[in-house]
């Protein structure tokens, strides 16, 4: 005859048995999950031979993030070995994201202020820009897919922004420069059919001459998009090579610090980040914003004194306006 068995032992050694069990499982899942984001990461290292694999580039502050918190799950499931893997990784690749944060911005007490924002062509809420321009008071605004409705917009601020250079198109890529300060030889140059950039050198109060550029490179949505896009970066950049003096290239550029596109660019121009010690910035899309990617963009040469940098409100577009303040 079998012993008589212990109900409660019995339910106090079962319990454990089935934690276990639940842990495996997720930390299974876990696993699995590190090892995608880890697997999309190693893939942007193959971003010049593949568009699709430029696209996983733009997501670098995402991977660090996912595999943190992965981490957390896996040692709250006891799978310590690859928790810590899953956490060195994430932080590895969290410390390329440093230099956006470490550098220390100047300090100045004569300032002005530019602001880039794609205002999207399809958006009809001009009262927020309006608005929002009002609020902020930039003494330059850079505008991207402005269309006709929207160069009426502008037009509109002329009391205000005397000198305007306008390239309205249908579709996503027409382009605006307007002003408090005088704008010098503005003029557009064509960076391939129906994408435009505005050059304009910029005559501050005290005399000082600053060239802004525009620009708003195709996406890259596809192969022939990304290598548009690719193209037009490298006709921006030639054209940039050529001004002389402090010069600011402001608009929505496609591309995020990471991809092989934006690299190569700042590696042509010997331009900088504006973000360099104010962090990641991400402006699209708007809604998501603090989750989104940074492709909005004021790159500057070594001359400009970037004071201080922050993203705009929403207005009903599907980025985030950027907001710079320069020294003079």
């Amino acid at each position: 005859m079998p012993p008589p068995v212990d109900s409660e032992f019995s339910a106090t050694v079962s319990e454990p048995t089935a934690r276990t069990g639940w842990r495996g499982v997720i930390a299974t899942l876990g696993t699995l999950a590190a090892g995608g984001v880890g697997l999309a990461f190693l893939a942007g290292f193959a971003a010049r031979f593949h568009w699709i694999c430029e696209l996983l580039t733009h997501f670098r502050a995402h991977d660090s993030a996912s595999l943190v918190f992965i981490s957390v799950v896996l040692l709250a499931c006891r799978a310590r070995r690859r928790g810590m893997l899953a956490l060195f990784t994430g932080l590895a690749i969290g410390s390329t994201l440093l230099p956006l944060y470490w550098a220390v911005p100047i300090t100045s007490e004569s300032n002005w202020r530019l602001v880039s924002v794609n205002v999207h062509a399809d958006n009809q809420n001009y009262a927020e820009f309006l608005n929002f321009i009002q609020e902020t008071q930039p003494d330059v605004v850079v505008g991207l897919e402005i269309n006709e409705r929207w160069a009426d917009v502008l037009v509109s601020l002329s009391d205000v922004y005397p000198y305007q250079k306008l390239q309205p198109q249908t579709g996503n890529f027409g382009i605006a420069i307007i002003s408090r300060f005088p704008l010098r030889d503005a003029r557009v140059e064509w960076l391939s059919d129906h994408n435009p950039a505005i050059f304009s050198r910029l005559q501050l109060s005290d005399g000082v001459e600053v060239t802004v550029v525009g620009a708003h490179p195709f996406p890259p949505m596809s192969a022939k998009m990304s290598n548009s896009r690719n193209f037009q970066l490298a006709q921006l950049a030639g054209h940039v090579k050529q001004l002389n003096g402090p010069i600011i290239v402001a608009g929505d550029l496609n591309t995020t610090s990471w991809s092989p596109a934006f690299i190569d660019f700042v590696d042509e121009t010997g331009l900088t980040d504006s973000r360099a010690g104010f962090g990641n910035q991400p402006t699209w899309r708007s809604p998501l914003s603090p989750v989104g990617i940074a492709i909005d963009h004021a790159l500057v040469s070594e001359d400009v004194g970037v004071v201080n940098r922050q993203l705009g409100r929403d207005i009903g577009s599907d980025h985030r306006p950027i907001v710079i303040d320069f020294a003079r």
